[in-house]
């Protein structure tokens, strides 16, 4: 039998977590489009990376923590994109490391070069439960020394529309669902994105966008965000999660190549006592560009 209850709490969690939603949320989703959708591989016009970091409910113990890995870029000819990603989370004593392959293709649909993409991809996750860090009264009960390890493939397919001030995709990451020792550890998500870019003036750009998660058995997620760019090199926005709470992101555009960004949301629901928030920063890299007459496909708007 557990005895620290937060230790309990924290199973609970991963409780919760294997009969809903297992996919990550970022508030920096506009710029990790690829964790989500494999359409989305290439779609920049440039060798792109995006590194993000994320800390939830600051100062409880055994509190969430995520990385985040993407690199992806187009073919010469643009009709291709590859990439990979990688997403380590650790809750407490579950640990979960997934890594992917993409790989997308797309055409141009009309003469201002909007263009439809569909992906798949390809890789594994690695699930870890360990029984034996937690501090247990009766050392005879055997959950109280079992460790869980599972290594299972997946595959995700999606589609995505962009241009350059508006995108939209659907996906699903992992289509298959795994059980352990009789238990689901996974679900099928579906996965809607969008975002419009507006032109306000000549100095301000405003990119309202949206995040929504949908697995059946579980509520539908919405994340909305609307961000504002200033002289095309400061971000500075606020977002909303239902049923969860609201918080605040800003990035810079360093230069060509570097974006640097942060973000602070915090609950309004149960989690709001106790922690202090949630902290994301973020790397956007961007290494070169494909240009044909001196022309870039695609802006660097999402």
């Amino acid at each position: 039998m557990i005895k620290n209850h937060k230790l309990v709490i924290l199973l609970c969690l991963f409780v919760n977590v294997a009969v809903s939603q297992q996919q990550q949320q970022t508030s920096f989703f506009m710029f990790n489009s690829l964790y989500n959708n494999p359409a989305y591989a290439g779609s920049r016009n440039t060798l792109s990376s995006n590194i993000i970091q994320k800390n939830q409910w600051i100062g409880f113990k055994g509190a969430p923590t995520s990385q985040f890995l993407s690199v992806h870029s187009p073919l010469k000819n643009r009709k291709l994109g590859v990439g990979f990603n990688i997403n380590n989370d650790a809750l407490g004593s579950r640990k979960t490391l997934s890594s992917y392959l993409d790989l997308s293709g797309s055409i141009i649909l009309n003469k201002n070069e909007d263009r439809l993409s569909v992906g798949i991809s390809a890789g594994f996750d690695n699930y870890q439960m360990n029984f034996s860090d937690l501090y247990a009264v009766d050392l005879n009960d055997k959950i109280a020394t079992q460790n869980i390890n599972f290594l299972g493939f997946n595959t995700g397919v999606g589609v995505y529309y962009y241009g350059k001030k508006h995108y939209v995709g659907l996906s699903c990451p992992s289509i298959i669902e795994h059980s352990y020792l009789g238990t689901k550890i996974n679900n099928r998500h579906t996965i809607f994105i969008a975002g419009y870019v507006f032109k306000l003036n000549s100095v301000i750009d405003f990119k309202p966008s949206t995040l929504i998660y949908y697995v059946k058995g579980a509520p539908v997620s919405l994340n909305i965000n609307a961000s504002f760019l200033a002289y095309k090199k400061i971000w500075f926005g606020v977002m909303y999660r239902y049923n969860v709470g609201p918080g605040i992101n800003t990035s810079i555009v360093l230069n060509d190549q570097f974006t640097f960004g942060y973000s602070f949301d915090y609950p309004l629901n149960k989690l709001r006592t106790n922690q202090y928030g949630n902290h994301e920063f973020m790397l956007q890299i961007d290494l070169s560009k494909f240009k044909n007459e001196n022309k870039i496909y695609s802006p660097r708007y999402f």
